[in-house]
């Protein structure tokens, strides 16, 4: 088989806080992302590596232009990986050879306000005590004051979205774009360009619900899949191990593909060194 792992590497316009300090964890430790990334998909999985350097983007639509990138190159490989430059591989084992890429390889993220990863549920705090909480004003500014790339406003633009549409919601679910793959069966499946104006309209038609309702790649991903039904490969939590700030060790230590959502390198290094 004809298999690609890719990713990017490029200087972000919309600069934040946040988004400088990743610039520059990312540039303390290119080498070895990338290096990280090249040997897991040439001595790994036996496929060619590409390291896409485009002109700056703006950072919503570098994400939308790796999924467009993927679509392109369905035309070249039999097979196609892209892997943000942020993940790391820890494993033996070809991705390509574990999961089926017929359907569109990726991570569901659930939304759910009482997960303590991905909600606003504390860990000191029992189901009942949170709910008890989420009926309350504090908890309503607490929700206020989450951006917009949170899960939870994520996955209410979904909802919405859904609504909007006169669309069942079956899937509370976002995936994360970090990992996705699949063949040109799967891109067609999906069909994501083809689709995305629909997307767009639905959002511009709900905005005055929410106004951190935006064009966002993993909410129209996640629309697709769930109203047109996509055949969907949700690979394991440990084939997308996202490293948050309360992430374990062991967890880091023994996951497949470690996604730093946090940046920090040198602590990843370190687990994953010793």
């Amino acid at each position: 088989m004809n298999d690609l792992i890719f990713s990017i590497y490029t200087k972000i316009t919309d600069t934040t806080e946040k988004r400088s300090y990743n610039s520059i964890q990312f540039e303390k430790h290119f080498h070895r992302l990338r290096d990280g990334l090249k040997n897991y998909a040439e001595k790994i999985c036996n496929a060619d590596f590409k390291l896409l350097t485009p002109d700056s983007v703006k950072y919503d639509d570098l994400n939308i232009y790796k999924i467009q990138q993927w679509e392109k190159f369905c035309d070249e490989y039999d097979r196609v990986l892209y892997l943000d430059l942020d993940v790391i591989p820890n494993t033996k084992t070809n991705i390509f050879t574990k999961f089926d890429f017929n359907k569109f390889v990726t991570h569901f993220i659930p939304i759910d306000a009482v997960n303590e990863r991905v909600g606003l549920r504390t860990k000191k705090e029992t189901k009942e005590e949170f709910l008890i909480r989420a009926a309350t004003e504090e908890y309503k500014e607490e929700l206020e004051k989450l951006d917009e790339y949170h899960w939870l406003i994520k996955g209410l633009m979904k909802k919405d979205m859904m609504k909007a549409d006169g669309v069942p919601l079956t899937q509370n679910v976002i995936i994360n774009t970090g990992i996705f793959g699949g063949n040109h069966i799967a891109r067609d499946q999906l069909k994501f360009s083809e689709r995305m104006d629909e997307c767009k309209k639905l959002i511009d038609s709900i905005k005055h619900i929410d106004k951190r309702y935006f064009y966002n790649n993993e909410v129209f991903a996640s629309y697709i899949i769930d109203k047109y039904k996509v055949p969907v490969v949700d690979v394991p939590p440990h084939w997308h191990e996202l490293v948050l700030t309360d992430t374990v060790d062991t967890r880091v230590k023994y996951s497949c593909l470690v996604h730093v959502i946090t940046k920090d390198f040198d602590k990843v290094f370190n687990i994953l060194d010793s």
